[in-house]
């Protein structure tokens, strides 16, 4: 399929920074999928967010760490697809944790640090490829980008 209008990315890595929830879909042990909405940060092309290794999907994550991500609504659609692991670098989990406060703040209004549930890790998803459409424009929009290596992807063309 050509895209006759295609989507930038530009414009999809600027909604990954602003994004304030983000859509992480797992696998469990048994194949069936599980889908949480999560705070997350868009950091060097990558998307960090914290999790409990004990919650379902932190679980998932150990046994399958390949997951997918996508944003709130379905006109202005991004999917991407990557493999999760664990952060140990202390050096990104403050830059992470920075992030995360100016951008979350609790329900009494504290800005949201990681450190509030300590059993939480850091964990990061590598992107592997994208896809991205406008659903209400008229003429195909379909993109896809595949990462090579650096923190924005590069189109895969058809």
């Amino acid at each position: 399929m050509t895209a006759t209008h295609r989507v930038p990315w530009p414009l999809q890595r600027r909604r990954l920074e602003r994004a304030t929830d983000y859509w992480l879909s797992t696998t469990r042990p048994d194949g069936r999928p599980h889908v949480v909405p999560m705070w997350g940060v868009w950091q060097d092309g990558r998307l960090y967010f914290s999790t409990d290794p004990a919650s379902v999907k932190g679980r998932n994550l150990a046994v399958e760490p390949r997951a997918a991500v996508h944003l709130d609504g379905g006109q202005d659609v991004l999917v991407i697809e990557g493999t999760t692991a664990r952060v140990h670098d202390d050096e990104v989990w403050a830059r992470v944790d920075d992030e995360m406060a100016a951008k979350y703040v609790t329900p009494d209004g504290t800005p949201y640090r990681m450190a509030m549930d300590p059993p939480n890790r850091l964990f990061e998803l590598r992107p592997e490829r994208a896809l991205a459409w406008w659903e209400a424009v008229t003429g195909s929009t379909f993109t896809r980008w595949a990462w090579n290596g650096g923190p924005d992807p590069e189109p895969v063309l058809d």
